[in-house]
């Protein structure tokens, strides 16, 4: 449920502004909200894509039954983590736990 809230935030934030000051070579110019917003959640959005690529390719050890796999993106980047470690479903057992990076990559 708070992934969903953050989530729903994160779409409608950008339609709380309605337009910013900005300051360009010495002039106050009013610019709308999506000049703004646009290069944000673009920014967002590759790097959001660029983290779950490198954390996919990195294999995972479950504590439970000690085999390795390689998470879905989306699933790498949006689980909590610790350091390298991240709360992972494993696919052959099916227990949800922290799941280190393999020794092995």
């Amino acid at each position: 449920m708070k992934r969903v809230f953050l989530m729903l935030c994160l779409a409608l934030f950008p339609l709380c502004l309605t337009s910013c000051r900005v300051r360009w070579f010495g002039q106050m110019l009013e610019a709308p909200w999506w000049i703004v917003a646009l290069p944000v959640l673009l920014f967002s959005a590759v790097a959001l894509y660029l983290a779950g690529r490198a954390v996919a390719h990195t294999r995972f050890v479950c504590p439970h039954c000690y085999k390795t796999f390689h998470p879905k993106p989306w699933a790498a980047v949006f689980s909590f983590h610790v350091n390298e470690a991240h709360v992972l479903r494993c696919p052959h057992c099916g227990n949800k736990d922290l799941c280190s990076p393999s020794c092995d990559q």
